[in-house]
């Protein structure tokens, strides 16, 4: 699995402790993303169905172009780019009513991969950048109700 649960992250010497692999790990750090434990990927990376995976996508992307890989390529929610812009067809964001389908995402659980919905792209990078975690979300609307001019 490329997901394993962490604790005791430190940002600075890129380690954690991961409930798999062990203690003081190294770990994969990106912006807007979640900490993830680099080992499961390195083991994953040295198989042969990951090699032979490669040179099929690289021979693809030669003999059709960069513009077929890019629309087909699977993306975290298990959709292709077509199927997620098909997905989105006809939908509206489920916060605010967005119905351009240019500016709508196909939001998912990161833990599961489960597919919740559609979004439109701030209401998607809002919930990422507070974790789909409720609380934190709650706490946020407590704010600004409590701070709210009348």
């Amino acid at each position: 699995m490329w997901i394993h649960r962490l604790s005791n992250i430190n940002r600075e010497d890129k380690t954690a402790d991961c409930a798999h692999c062990g203690e003081g790990i190294d770990i994969k750090l990106e912006k807007g993303v979640k900490a993830r434990c680099r080992t499961p990927l390195r083991e994953y990376q040295k198989t042969d169905r990951a090699k032979e995976s490669v040179a099929r996508a690289k021979k693809k992307a030669r003999e059709l172009g960069k513009a077929y890989v890019k629309d087909n390529a699977i993306q975290p929610h298990g959709m292709t780019l077509q199927e997620a812009r098909e997905y989105r067809e006809g939908k509206a964001c489920e916060v605010c009513g967005e119905t351009d389908n240019s500016k709508l995402h196909v939001d998912h659980d990161h833990v599961t991969g489960r597919v919740r919905g559609v979004l439109c792209r701030n209401h998607n990078l809002a919930l990422g950048l507070l974790g789909d975690n409720v609380e934190h979300i709650r706490g946020l609307l407590d704010y600004l109700e409590r701070t709210q001019e009348t």
